[in-house]
Formats: C-alpha cells, sequence, structure tokens
C-alpha cells in the first residue's frame, strides 16, 4: 500500500492559477487546529501571494523589468508554498482526511492489476516449449 502524500501539482499551473490556488491553502489552513503552527507561518504566506498579485498586476503592461519582478515573487512564493506542502506532508503522515483539509492535492492510489498465471504448452518441435506470461 502506498502512503498517500501531498501532490505538488501547483508548480505547473499559471501564475494567475496559483494564486486562487494558493489563496484556497490559506484559506484551508486559517484556524485548521490540525495545523496549527504551520512553516512559513500564514502571514508570511498571505504577504507573498499579495506581492505576487501586485506584481502581476504591475507586469500586465509588458515591461520586460516588471515582468521578471514578477517572475521572481512567482519563485519564491512557490518556493515558500513547497515548503508548507512538506510540513503538511509531515504533519499529515499520510492520513487522507488531514491532507484535504489543508486544501492540497495528494497522490493517486496505486490501482492492483491481475496477473494472469505463468502457463506453459507444448512447442511446435520436440523439447520446446512456450512460456506464457
Amino acid at each position: 500500500m502506498k502512503i498517500l502524500k501531498v501532490l505538488l501539482d501547483f508548480v505547473l499551473f499559471s501564475v494567475t492559477d496559483k494564486v486562487t490556488f494558493f489563496r484556497k491553502i490559506i484559506s484551508h489552513l486559517t484556524s485548521n487546529p490540525i495545523y496549527d503552527n504551520p512553516d512559513p507561518s500564514l502571514g508570511d504566506l498571505k504577504t507573498a501571494v499579495d506581492d505576487l498579485e501586485l506584481a502581476i498586476l504591475a507586469a500586465q503592461d509588458g515591461s520586460h523589468p516588471l515582468i521578471s519582478i514578477m517572475h521572481d515573487h512567482e519563485k519564491s512564493t512557490t518556493l515558500k508554498f513547497r515548503y508548507l506542502a512538506h510540513y503538511v506532508e509531515k504533519v499529515a503522515n499520510g492520513n487522507e482526511s488531514k491532507i484535504l483539509s489543508s486544501g492540497f492535492n495528494l497522490t493517486s492510489q496505486p490501482v492492483l492489476h491481475d496477473k494472469p498465471p505463468l502457463s506453459v504448452t507444448d512447442g511446435k518441435n520436440s523439447g520446446a516449449v512456450n512460456l506464457d506470461a
């Protein structure tokens, strides 16, 4: 059985989708008794998301320096939420309900496949056998 972990799918989201996802995580963790001391703190995370959102708005004019600043904010905010995902994973210890209560997505369970038994049949020539797995 596979231990459930936090899925880091948010690193592939677009910048604007990250802001929405990060705000969802913050709202799930606010007043959540399971995660009473998140690392990094919720205040730091809120500030980072607010700064990222302001950088997105400033970069809409297409200025190269402002777009670069937006990407810098995106990287630093994503890194903070990766640290938070590791904290959630450590506290949840594979518990599906605890992971979902944090707002993060979780890895899927592996599907069991029934393997057919090994079969042996006579081959065309004398002394030859066919193995079917």
